[in-house]
């Protein structure tokens, strides 16, 4: 079991549910969790370190969590003045893949999409 170390504490591979943790160095990785209970997580990762996660933007956390402010800023998820839009769960994801598109280049497939063949992990 792989430890991810945070500054909110320590999750394991099992608590988190992604292993981060073994990204290889120069790897750049973004994962982004939602479930039924309506709680979502967003993570990006560099070189095997979380840079910054949260589930809600103005709630980050990382080595450092204010590297996504910009990006968060232009996709709408963050007011200029650091503040949160009222966004409902929906279209606060329908943003964030937004924006990892747009910031990061990350591509889902259109049809995966609309048919909901996307690749899921239940813990």
């Amino acid at each position: 079991m792989v430890s991810i170390e945070r500054t909110r504490g320590v999750w394991t591979e099992a608590e988190a549910g992604v292993d981060l943790a073994a990204v290889w160095d120069g790897t750049v990785a973004l994962s982004t969790f939602e479930n039924i209970n309506a709680l979502t997580m967003f993570h990006h990762a560099e070189s095997g370190d979380v840079v910054c996660g949260f589930d809600r933007p103005r709630d980050r956390w990382g080595t450092d969590p204010d590297r996504l402010v910009p990006h968060l800023t232009r996709a709408g998820l963050l007011l200029p003045d650091g503040t949160q839009h009222d966004h409902g769960i929906d279209e606060r994801q329908r943003l964030l893949h937004r924006m990892t598109h747009t910031e990061f280049g990350t591509t889902l497939p259109c049809a995966d999409v609309e048919l909901g063949e996307l690749l899921a992990a239940m813990y």
